[in-house]
């Protein structure tokens, strides 16, 4: 789990900021380490117990992050609901999280629209 959110910097940072096409092997090892949550995810509801916890939130926020890039997460169905599941239950998520990373995201468009 932790692998997924490292690989989210080294996947991503050369793409938001250098402009560069997506590295194969790179995101070779960040789909791997999405398999390994996936998989984990079939037999718990949360990343650490049986609650909502604060490894939750910090994974979460990493996964997020890829929206900038427009991350297709779809071919993963337990993180899939378990990120809606999340959302739902980090209080007040939209205005912690997805707004802002939707004012990156059009950030980073405008740069690359330069």
């Amino acid at each position: 789990m932790v692998k997924a959110c490292l690989m989210f910097f080294l996947l991503q940072y050369p793409q938001v900021f250098h402009g560069q096409a997506p590295d194969p092997e790179k995101e070779n090892n960040y789909k791997t380490a999405l398999g390994h949550l996936e998989k984990y995810l079939e037999k718990s509801s949360y990343i650490a117990g049986d609650q909502l916890t604060l490894a939750d939130i910090s994974i979460m926020a990493s996964l997020s992050m890829m929206q900038v890039l427009d991350y297709d997460f779809s071919s993963y169905p337990n993180l899939t609901a378990w990120i809606s599941k999340v959302k739902q239950e980090i209080p007040d998520y939209k205005e912690v999280n997805e707004e802002p990373i939707e004012a990156f995201k059009n950030w980073v468009k405008s740069q690359r629209d330069k």
